[in-house]
């Protein structure tokens, strides 16, 4: 299954109220932290809740309460275990179930109207949509349709997006022409895909996927595999994705 993530910031090395922590309370404060993306915090605050957060912090019942009051004392959490502040530095879009769900129900209305996928990485000229024999086209025709093709690829955009939503993946130093042809391609293919909002729900979905982010379990001693944008953007490995062959693989 997908993993849950929070947002830690660097400055945080250097935060007066984490350095009067010893370096034990410092790991309770991380664990508390994780302990409320993973809405361990948000059950009602009972004797069993606190019991579930002693075993997850590996302390007896008194030592919990204990660190709890340390960590009360410098203004990292509440008497409730919630950490203070939290609404500024999570934010709710860092969620993205919602957004990954609405672009695979999407994907599945389209999987009946798009054709296979038979060029090379070189990329063919797009298919029309509604193949119609069409009476011969005069110059001003030919002229004027020409001047209507889908917008640019916004290569620099799509980068950008691949750089924020998948941090974990190695990042693009460099933008050579095969490269382009293959992220064009993926553009021209379908109209809905030429805008920036549904390439940021395409690497949203990416970064649900554990095989694909580095996060499996290698086998036979194996370094985990991390996919990069080039092999994202492939047609075969990119139909894949969009049909969720990798969907929390392990």
């Amino acid at each position: 299954m997908s993993m849950p993530w929070l947002r830690l910031y660097t400055e945080i090395i250097d935060d007066e109220k984490v350095r009067l922590l010893a370096f034990e309370d410092r790991w309770h404060y991380i664990a508390a932290l994780c302990l409320k993306r993973k809405g361990l915090l948000e059950e009602s605050d009972t004797p069993l809740r606190d019991r579930k957060i002693a075993i997850k912090l590996g302390l007896s019942a008194d030592e919990v309460q204990k660190a709890k009051q340390r960590l009360m004392e410098v203004g990292l959490v509440d008497k409730h275990w919630q950490p203070c502040g939290w609404d500024q530095r999570q934010y709710h879009s860092d969620c993205s179930t919602g957004r990954v769900q609405k672009f695979r129900a999407k994907q599945k209305r389209s999987v009946s109207e798009t054709p296979p996928d038979t060029e090379t990485d070189e990329d063919a000229v797009p298919r029309d949509e509604n193949p119609e024999v069409q009476a011969p086209l005069s110059p001003d025709d030919v002229a004027s349709k020409s001047m209507k093709g889908p917008p640019s690829c916004p290569h620099q955009a799509i980068i950008g997006a691949y750089h924020e939503l998948l941090p974990e993946l190695p990042q693009v130093r460099a933008l050579p022409e095969h490269r382009r042809r293959l992220l064009a391609g993926r553009w021209r293919e379908e109209s809905k895909r030429q805008n920036l909002e549904w390439w940021r729900n395409f690497f949203t979905v990416v970064s649900e996927s554990d095989f694909l982010c580095g996060r499996s379990e290698p086998s036979q001693g194996r370094p985990p595999f991390h996919a990069d944008l080039e092999w994202l953007i492939r047609p075969t490995n990119f139909l894949k994705v969009l049909e969720g062959r990798y969907d929390h693989a392990k």
